[in-house]
């Protein structure tokens, strides 16, 4: 057959194929140029003109279907549904159709993968998701029964609703078009949100090498139960069994460039409950030592002068407790790099008049865990190692539990002997930090005290960037948003909604595109709550986080912190100021350092006087510009190049 020939033959197909997909609906005479003639309605488009000199062959008939015919979710999760062809002798070429939900208030059309490779192709779904219309042309598929596409449905809210199917068109790969019969479609229903559930993984080793074979162990953190799961590691997934344990025998391939080796734990989701992942990552080599202090860590970086490394202090700002009462308070270690593996530390109270100590528990599923508390309750030791927690920024290192034993104020001190890293260096801490304690009289402390608190939610290590987010915040008390302050996001692509007296939902999302990777810790909304609240008074569940390219990411990036009352509730100390120092961008660093509202370079004057003696650690934090841990003159020349 001539070039001419074999050209003429594949512009009739594709002719008749566009024709099948509605994109044309008249072709000339015999032996005449071809003609394109203005599309008429999708209805019109499966079938030739009849009065042209070429009519299309039929394909034969057959039928089309939405599979499975039913299907069960829970809200916020995803549903999806092939769209199959039953009796296709001659392959599938082109197709026109629509898919629509019968209550979109149930369910969402979110997308539509179609199959085949097709030349030609055009999805377009409706602003409110009801439906969707699909056309394409110059397809390749198999031939007898056939998967053209997959419609993904998201459950929106608790009901049923009808997934229907509408098929204008359909054709075979020679052009010629199917009689299509029936078109059943399917039903969704769509129960109550499921119940997260972290899931935590540990390994019996923290460095390894190419040969060795490592035990993971997978948990439900709410429970510490082992449970069956999938550890994934270089590409490969392995299952644990009843006994929560997977044994892996590491290979070269499966490192990183970074010589570790990560591994992470999924498990399938359920009607009543979704699993949240985690993670652990082992050295590659032989285990490292601590460096003697001023020389080289194994890793190659010098060790910190002193008093640069990460301060270990109480998370909250201003404590409570009422008489009678106890308070869990989260003691967090700030400014690392690279987590924090290993701690020994000491927590006391003053003489135990006014608050004892009832106990003490690490965090960060410590491979060794050793807690001890005095029998007067004026002292706690804690001692762990083999700890995974946050990679940068503020890491949670242990909890311990106040009790108020007198109307009165008390010192609260944490001192580290030790602090290390997740890849076994040794951090040069700062000096012992201390914060008052307020106990007041019976039902006036910890989460039942009258007053107000900020509750900062955070995310945290997103190298692929930030699309959107929303967090519920419930409280263990009744208490109120009176404000809220973005920090991610402009305030305009914030939402606070309240769900009820305990429980408050957010919702972030990056319309305009300006959040790129997210390299340690940023803040994404700070709540201020009518009554102050402890650490242990408020959780958070996370949804829909997801990253710049629409993928889920684990909630476990998304963390909270809960701060009672005023940072500062007086002018700095030799600052000279008229007021307190106020933080007007809710980012956590106090820019109005003499408190005028306005940021200007005479700020950055008055911090270079400011007395950081006279200042609790939480408020160095809060005015430490340069992030080194202390506050001096470089903090004042950050904050006016700021």
């Amino acid at each position: 057959m001539s070039g001419d020939a074999v050209r003429d033959t594949r512009l009739a197909v594709l002719l008749a194929a566009l024709v099948v997909a509605g994109g044309l609906v008249g072709v000339a005479g015999a032996g005449s140029a071809v003609a394109a003639v203005a599309p008429q309605d999708r209805a019109d488009a499966a079938s030739l003109p009849t009065d042209g000199d070429v009519r299309a062959a039929t394909a034969g008939s057959t039928s089309v279907r939405l599979s499975p015919t039913t299907a069960t979710i829970n809200e916020s999760r995803s549903q999806t549904f092939d769209l199959v062809v039953s009796d296709a002798d001659g392959g599938v070429g082109a197709v026109t159709a629509t898919i629509s939900v019968g209550d979109a208030d149930v369910a969402s059309i979110e997308e539509v993968e179609l199959r085949g490779d097709p030349g030609v192709e055009t999805v377009d779904v409706a602003s409110d998701g009801s439906e969707v219309f699909v056309r394409a042309a110059l397809m390749e598929t198999d031939t007898g029964t056939v998967t053209i596409g997959t419609v993904t449905v998201e459950g929106t809210e608790e009901g049923s609703s009808d997934v229907d199917l509408s098929v204008e068109s359909l054709g075979d790969e020679a052009g010629d078009p199917y009689e299509v019969g029936t078109t059943p479609g399917s039903s969704l229903t769509v129960s109550g949100t499921a119940d997260a559930v972290d899931l935590e993984i540990a390994a019996d080793a923290s460095a390894v090498e190419a040969g060795d074979e490592v035990d993971f162990e997978v948990r439900r953190a709410d429970s510490d139960a082992l449970v069956s799961a999938t550890v994934h590691l270089g590409g490969e997934a392995y299952e644990t069994g009843l006994d929560g344990v997977a044994t892996v025998e590491l290979t070269e391939s499966m490192a990183s460039d970074a010589e570790t080796v990560t591994a992470v734990a999924s498990k399938e989701s359920t009607a009543q409950e979704t699993f949240r992942n985690d993670s652990v990552t082992l050295n590659v080599g032989p285990e490292e030592t601590d460096a003697p202090d001023g020389t080289d860590t194994p890793d190659g970086t010098e060790t910190p002068a002193s008093g640069d490394g990460p301060r270990v202090m109480l998370e909250a700002a201003s404590p409570s407790v009422g008489v009678g009462e106890l308070s869990k308070l989260r003691v967090v270690a700030t400014g690392v790099d690279g987590g924090v593996g290993a701690i020994e530390a000491r927590i006391a109270v003053g003489s135990g008049d006014a608050a004892r100590i009832a106990g003490v528990e690490l965090a960060g599923d410590a491979g060794v865990a050793q807690t001890e508390v005095r029998n007067d309750g004026t002292v706690a030791v804690v001692r762990g190692a083999m700890m995974d927690t946050t990679d940068a920024g503020t890491a949670h290192v242990a909890t311990v539990t106040l009790e108020g034993v007198a109307a009165g104020t008390t010192p609260v001190t944490v001192e580290t002997d030790d602090l290390g890293d997740e890849r076994g260096n040794t951090y040069d801490v700062a000096p012992a930090q201390s914060t008052t304690l307020t106990v007041g009289s019976g039902g006036d402390g910890g989460g039942s005290e009258a007053g107000s608190s900020t509750v900062v939610l955070s995310v945290s290590d997103l190298p692929q960037g930030f699309e959107k987010a929303s967090v519920t915040v419930r409280t263990d008390v009744e208490a109120s948003v009176t404000e809220s302050q973005a920090g991610l996001v402009s305030e305009s692509q914030l939402r606070v909604v309240s769900d009820g007296p305990q429980s408050t939902t957010v919702q972030a999302v990056d319309l305009a595109g300006n959040v790129d990777a997210i390299d340690g810790q940023e803040t994404i909304a700070r709540l201020t709550y009518d009554r102050a609240l402890g650490a242990d008074d408020v959780e958070i569940s996370v949804e829909n986080l997801l990253n710049d390219q629409g993928a889920a990411v684990s909630g476990d990036h998304v963390s909270v912190s809960v701060r009672a009352g005023s940072l500062f509730a007086e002018p700095l100390p030799g600052a000279d100021a008229p007021s307190a120092p106020t933080d007007p961008d809710g980012d956590g660093r106090f820019e109005d350092v003499d408190g005028d509202g306005a940021v200007t370079f005479g700020d950055a004057v008055a911090l270079s006087f400011v007395q950081a003696t006279e200042l609790r650690s939480e408020q160095v934090t809060a005015l430490d510009f340069d992030e080194d841990g202390d506050l001096d003159t470089d903090d004042a020349v950050a904050l006016a190049f700021e």
